[in-house]
């Protein structure tokens, strides 16, 4: 993960959400992150607590600074960064938001059988040619732009997906480090015991329009929000609609909330009238140092 600049503000904001995160979850290598910087980790489900305190960090600092979204987008758990931007989800709520889920993932993947890739360079057609030929019901579980996907499935059969998407002239192709289908109808045994948890959460109206990556429609309240997390795990979603539709309400100035720059670098193939920015970048726009 990248670090953040040595903002006033920013770290402390990051210190004390830190501190909050491990003592509520009981991870205590979360102590081991020293900001500015963000450790990389290996383990799935310490890399999600920390993206999630760091995009939380960052919206209150955007907050104390006077800087507000119009509309808001949680690419795949990013949905629950957003939902505590939005006011929606209390901080230790979505920390448990993220702890459940990922005990029902974990739960129905098991076997341990699961993966997923991404794939730069070939149109949907030729992805969704590639992914049928293969037996095992692989599935785009991301589309990112007209170029980029992300499939997933039995891994076996995803290995056999990259090798076929480079002799077919993929110009990038790897396999996630991901043992989970995210967004794949493989979870959807998780349908029912996650809503019933997230049924008991009090979550409020948002003070800020999400924007569903699955269906592009607006989150504008806690229902719609509550539905949104439920489905957010089994099923596929849609960055590139998003971001159109995101065009759509007028929104010209996009910043990546995250600490990775994917979607940065993402909205290269995207075409339009418009800035995608890093938080950092966004911020020197402004002549903030």
């Amino acid at each position: 993960m990248d670090p953040f600049p040595d903002r006033d503000g920013f770290l402390e904001h990051f210190r004390i959400l830190l501190d909050q995160a491990s003592s509520h979850t009981g991870y205590e290598v979360l102590h081991a992150v020293t900001p500015p910087g963000v450790i990389s980790t290996q383990d799935e489900l310490t890399s999600q607590l920390l993206t999630y305190v760091y995009s939380s960090a960052l919206s209150d600092y955007f907050r104390e600074s006077g800087r507000s979204s119009g509309m808001l987008a949680g690419y795949s758990m990013g949905i629950y960064a957003a939902g505590y931007y939005a006011g929606s989800l209390a901080f230790t709520d979505g920390l448990d938001v993220i702890l459940e889920a990922f005990r029902l993932i974990r739960d129905v993947t098991r076997d341990n059988r699961y993966g997923m890739a991404s794939v730069i360079g070939l149109g949907e057609k030729d992805v969704v040619t590639l992914a049928g030929s293969i037996p095992g019901n692989l599935e785009i579980t991301n589309r990112n732009n007209p170029v980029a996907f992300v499939v997933s499935g039995e891994r076996e059969y995803v290995t056999e997906f990259t090798r076929l998407a480079l002799e077919e002239g993929a110009l990038h192709v790897r396999l996630m480090h991901s043992s989970f289908p995210y967004h794949s109808r493989v979870l959807q045994p998780t349908r029912a015991p996650f809503t019933k948890f997230v049924e008991a959460l009090p979550v409020r109206e948002p003070h800020a329009g999400i924007l569903s990556l699955i269906d592009q429609t607006l989150i504008n309240s806690a229902a719609a929000l509550k539905k949104e997390l439920v489905r957010n795990l089994f099923m596929p979603l849609d960055w590139h609609k998003t971001q159109l539709a995101l065009m759509g309400y007028g929104i010209r100035i996009f910043v990546e909330m995250g600490p990775e720059h994917h979607l940065v670098k993402n909205s290269r193939f995207i075409p339009g009238d418009f800035r995608f920015l890093s938080a950092p970048g966004y911020l020197e726009t402004r002549g903030q140092k």
